[in-house]
This record gives structure tokens, C-alpha cells and sequence, in this order.
């Protein structure tokens, strides 16, 4: 249970969260971000559990609750690994991410 005492999201559970995308800072990039849903104005939406997302991503709105912000570095084995994804994120590249879980819809963890 995370330390504001809420839940967290489990499987099958549709959570919204803001987020910003960058990639990881080191010899082959310098950090920039290459996406954000704050400046498209909505989260982005998916469902736990059903690989909507990268593993990485998913695993770390795991470990936070609703109204929660945090930060994860993903490795590229959890994120895009070494095809990448061409034309914004290099093959082989850690990201970094700025998370807000905004909402969880469903049935949630008790504890």
C-alpha cells in the first residue's frame, strides 16, 4: 500500500494518468522530452494488465495511487528495447517518466 494509504491499481482496472515522456539522458540523447498528455490537454487511458502499454510504464502506475505523482526511469528492455520506436525513441534507450495517476475505474486493492 503506497504511503497516502489509497489503493493501488490491479489487473483489469482502467486508469487515466497524465504523463510526460522523456528520454534518458546519456551519450546517445540529452534527456528531451518526446511526449506529454499535459500538453495535449487529456491522460491517456488504458487498462492494467492487458498490454496497452509498455511493461515498464505499467509497472510503475502500479506502485502508485490515485492522485499520486511520481517518477520512474524504465529500462529499454521494459520500455521499447532494442527495436525502439522509430523516428522518436532510439533502440536500446532508458526513459524517464513524470506520472500522475488521475483516475482508477473498478474494483481496487484493499490491502
Amino acid at each position: 500500500m503506497p504511503l497516502n494509504g489509497a489503493a493501488l491499481p490491479l489487473r483489469a482496472l482502467q486508469c487515466s494518468r497524465n504523463l510526460r515522456r522523456f528520454l534518458a539522458r546519456s551519450q546517445r540523447a540529452d534527456g528531451k522530452l518526446f511526449d506529454s498528455t499535459r500538453s495535449r490537454g487529456r491522460p491517456l487511458t488504458f487498462r492494467i494488465g492487458e498490454e496497452q502499454v509498455i511493461e515498464g510504464l505499467e509497472a510503475a502506475v502500479r506502485t502508485i495511487s490515485q492522485g499520486e505523482r511520481a517518477k520512474a526511469t524504465v529500462p529499454a528492455a521494459l520500455a521499447y528495447g532494442s527495436r525502439g520506436f522509430p523516428g522518436r525513441v532510439p533502440a536500446d534507450m532508458d526513459l524517464l517518466f513524470d506520472l500522475e495517476l488521475v483516475t482508477i475505474r473498478g474494483a481496487a486493492l484493499d490491502a
